[in-house]
């Protein structure tokens, strides 16, 4: 990125537009800022670098780390600008301002609560989390994606071109030699060595969106898996295999990265769209269902803790619930599946097994984000940001 913008100075802007310029110094700062979120995530306090370096110049190389807050201030700064130049709209699958804000509001949402859960600077913790709830806006506000496709399909499709929940994806494609395994070490034959235990189980809601101690769905105090899919939230059954599998350690078996056609090959030859490295469905990069929970969780906290306005229905309605509006796959009907009811401000599930020092609303928010991203990396980056790991 530092490269990127010497030459775009020094090579590149007598030769441009302004909004050249602009956007394509936007880019390099979007990607120093994400490079940073990324490893500030990973290592806390990290060296900062906002020039090129040479690799002669050994003292400047070799330098002390910055302070995590430091560091997060240059990115806010940076991704300030890349809101106010990017394009926002810069050709399919190419960088934009949608895209950007997307992960705006991710990195801002980590940075945030990390402030603010581990005890470290007030200010800084409110000042991500307002532009979290900024970047969340821009996305939710354009109105250019939306929940009108199942859940299934974000993760099991060939083609993600047009998927009106994706922003970005990465395509494989067979006739290029670009393949994955992910389907495969889901295709209900791979052993599995670690996989879902009781404690994730028991954090589905009920299809009445209660927990299973109080709600009044019939079989809500049964754990086999033929009843769990029929009376749990709809993300259960599109992430787990509906019958006890051995290859598991714990005999529920995720299928979640893997099409529904990939489990009708236990017990026979797997083709190889599903049977090796040559797994050619689509991945999401970054999706909306990820900005609106960042959104929610922001405008939650700021609410709880740092005096903004209280999170009304309208929010949830935006959020959590048009979430739960997902249509469901033919499959999930035939067995039975039903929406689970939306989250009500005045009548959030009473759950026994709520952690003492988070309210209500925010436990909340956080198990939609446990239903929604189970297995994915979105989940573990929650962990730490909440100080759970």
């Amino acid at each position: 990125s530092n490269v990127m913008i010497n030459r775009l100075d020094n090579v590149a802007k007598p030769k441009i537009s302004t909004e050249a310029y602009n956007h394509w110094s936007a880019v390099a700062r979007f990607f120093r800022g994400f490079e940073y979120s990324r490893l500030v995530s990973v290592f806390g306090d990290v060296p900062y670098f906002d020039k090129e370096v040479s690799d002669t110049d050994l003292a400047t190389l070799y330098k002390d780390r910055d302070a995590r807050g430091v560091v997060m201030d240059k990115v806010y700064d940076d991704f300030k600008f890349v809101m106010a130049n990017m394009r926002e709209n810069d050709g399919a699958q190419y960088l934009n301002k949608y895209i950007a804000a997307a992960f705006i509001s991710r990195f801002m949402l980590f940075e945030g609560t990390y402030e603010h859960y581990h005890g470290l600077d007030a200010a800084r913790a409110k000042k991500y989390l307002e532009f979290a709830v900024e970047a969340g806006d821009y996305v939710i506000n354009s109105n250019k994606y939306n929940f009108t496709r199942d859940f299934k399909s974000i993760f099991s499709s060939d083609n993600l071109a047009g998927h009106p929940e994706v922003l970005l994806y990465r395509t494989y494609d067979a006739a290029l030699a670009v393949t994955h395994s992910i389907g495969s070490y889901q295709n209900g034959t791979e052993v599995v060595g670690v996989d879902a235990n009781l404690v994730l189980v028991k954090s589905f809601l009920l299809n009445d969106g209660k927990v299973w101690q109080n709600s009044a769905v019939a079989g809500a105090n049964s754990f086999t898996i033929a009843d769990l899919v029929k009376t749990r939230d709809p993300r259960f059954e599109a992430s787990f295999y509906d019958k006890a599998l051995i290859p598991s350690a714990t005999l529920l078996y995720g299928f979640k990265f893997a099409s529904r056609d990939a489990l009708t090959y236990i017990g026979k030859t797997y083709p190889a769209a599903w049977g090796s490295n040559t797994n050619t469905s689509d991945a999401p990069v970054i999706r909306l269902a990820e900005v609106v929970l960042n959104w929610v969780e922001a405008k939650a906290v700021l609410a709880q803790y740092y005096g903004a306005a209280a999170v009304t229905q309208a929010d949830l309605n935006k959020s959590v619930n048009a979430i739960r509006s997902r249509p469901l796959d033919a499959a999930a009907i035939a067995k039975g599946v039903l929406k689970t009811a939306p989250l009500t401000i005045g009548a959030l599930p009473v759950d026994p097994a709520r952690d003492t020092d988070v309210p209500d609303l925010i436990w909340e928010i956080r198990r939609e984000r446990r239903m929604e991203f189970v297995f994915e990396h979105t989940r573990l980056l929650d962990l730490k940001r909440w100080k759970k790991l």
